[in-house]
């Protein structure tokens, strides 16, 4: 934790400091990286690098709190290389400008990176015990009342641990789930829903793709999925490149439609399991929250 932390305030001073030597000396930093500019373009990117500074400083006071203060610095390294390319190409590669923009911009992006993926993991982490998976498992009851595992004991249930119900990819899984249904019930499984919503909010949402009733169970404390192990994303698992294009096959092609309402946890994975007379058989954990719902892992195993 410190260290992450003493790394987010150096990184932070590091940008200011650039900023205010930029914006005192700008005439010499044209002379020095070889630009035929005025001095506004270089006044704009160093306030623009101060203001970065000064947010990464403030968010390492609170790390897990202000993840998006760093997120969107980030975002403003990484579109501030594209521009950079951009001009390059267009205007012509300047060799000491491209020098210090990229070495400068690899740094800021590593340290970004690595503090918010701490960051992500950490926010929901903390140092109590959780109870084992059979316990959780025993306390907890769909939304018609019956539990979990007394529901086993007649059929196996296909546990569907969801992310939260505004991700596109939370509506991509119900929706195929819903097409289904009936093979999934012909191979012996009943489908029942994990989510972190309140009930109402799941039977409102659920209405929407089942024309009768489904078994979902409401985990609003991620008790289940702490005591299932279901791990929270980094920031890869989350927002990688995979991410963004799984988001527009799911989103525009499959008509599942872009980022929603955030309800429950966004750094949450998904999962799914087959519970069989109070017991775990199968277990599958999503590698990213954009992992695709595959029934026929279940059928193999």
């Amino acid at each position: 934790m410190m260290k992450k932390v003493t790394m987010a305030k150096y990184l932070g001073i590091y940008q200011m400091i650039l900023g205010v030597l930029g914006i005192i000396f700008s005439t010499q930093i044209l002379q020095l990286l070889n630009l035929d500019l005025s001095q506004a373009p270089v006044t704009v990117i160093s306030v623009f690098y101060f203001v970065l500074g000064f947010g990464v400083y403030i968010a390492s006071f609170s790390l897990v709190d202000n993840w998006l203060i760093l997120f969107v610095g980030l975002i403003k390294k990484v579109l501030f290389i594209l521009v950079s390319l951009y001009f390059g190409i267009t205007k012509g590669f300047n060799v000491e400008y491209s020098a210090f923009v990229l070495i400068d911009s690899l740094i800021s992006i590593y340290f970004l990176y690595t503090i918010l993926d701490y960051a992500f993991v950490s926010k929901y982490d903390d140092d109590e015990s959780h109870s084992s998976s059979l316990d959780s498992l025993k306390l907890a009851r769909t939304n018609t009342g019956a539990n979990l595992v007394e529901l086993s004991q007649s059929k196996p249930l296909l546990l569907i641990f969801i992310r939260h119900f505004g991700c596109t990819f939370c509506r991509e899984t119900v929706s195929e789930v819903s097409k289904i249904e009936t093979v999934i019930n012909h191979n012996g499984y009943t489908p029942v829903f994990v989510h972190l919503s309140d009930p109402s909010y799941g039977d409102s949402f659920f209405q929407k793709y089942f024309e009768h009733q489904v078994l979902h169970v409401s985990d609003p404390g991620r008790r289940l999925y702490r005591a299932l192990n279901i791990k929270r994303g980094n920031l890869w698992q989350l927002y990688g490149l995979p991410t963004w294009y799984r988001g527009l096959i799911a989103g525009l092609f499959k008509g599942h439609g872009g980022v929603g309402e955030l309800e429950g946890d966004e750094m949450q994975l998904g999962a799914y399991f087959v519970l069989d007379k109070g017991e775990i058989v199968f277990s599958h954990y999503s590698a990213s929250a954009s992992e695709e719902f595959d029934f026929e892992n279940v059928k193999h195993n």
